[in-house]
């Protein structure tokens, strides 16, 4: 069974299909959290649960596998 990522890159070079495939990781990790948790923002963030995280990163792979992970407000700023 093809994931979304791998049907729609099926077509593209390497870059362009690592450029779709981040680009959509990064709507479904912003809808979910919408979803879930409403309108985030600076000092207010949450954790996805790891669950969603593997879901969305199976669907939508990264060719490296490396990926940035959760990052918190720096304090001061």
């Amino acid at each position: 069974m093809l994931y979304h990522g791998e049907r729609a890159a099926t077509n593209l070079n390497l870059d362009q299909a690592e450029a779709l495939n981040r680009a959509m990781r990064w709507h479904a990790y912003r809808n979910f959290i919408l979803w879930w948790w409403g309108s985030l923002g600076r000092g207010n963030r949450q954790r996805m649960p790891s669950c969603v995280l593997w879901a969305i990163r199976d669907a939508f792979p990264s060719p490296t596998g490396q990926y940035v992970g959760f990052r918190d407000v720096l304090q001061g700023l």
